[in-house]
């Protein structure tokens, strides 16, 4: 499918209707937002794997907690709760930010591992 499709943004919508917490379906948006706008930006971009919100948008959150509390960094996984909140609290133009943080972190490990 295309994104000018019919089918491509009814198949969106369905996806994003099947979540029912409606400030994480705002942050999926406001993910695929941040990747239209990257791949627009960059025609050259090509990934050959899957790229999964819930992964790029848990990494924006540990991102933005990390730079806020860097002193947590060796027990984040114990302040997760905490930085979910912090993240949802943030104004989207923060939070679009580390998505795209978390894109190029994501892209760099990947790079890295091969």
């Amino acid at each position: 499918m295309t994104p000018g499709e019919t089918a491509f943004a009814l198949r969106i919508e369905h996806l994003l209707n099947k979540i029912s917490a409606p400030e994480y379906r705002q942050l999926n948006l406001e993910a695929l937002t941040v990747l239209a706008r990257i791949t627009a930006q960059n025609s050259t971009l090509h990934i050959d794997d899957y790229i999964v919100l819930d992964v790029l948008i848990g990494h924006a959150v540990r991102l933005a907690y990390l730079h806020y509390h860097p002193e947590h960094a060796a027990t984040y996984s114990e302040h997760k709760a905490a930085a979910w909140n912090a993240f949802y609290a943030l104004p989207p133009i923060s939070t679009t930010d580390y998505l795209g943080h978390a894109f190029l972190y994501l892209l760099n490990f990947g790079a890295a591992e091969e």
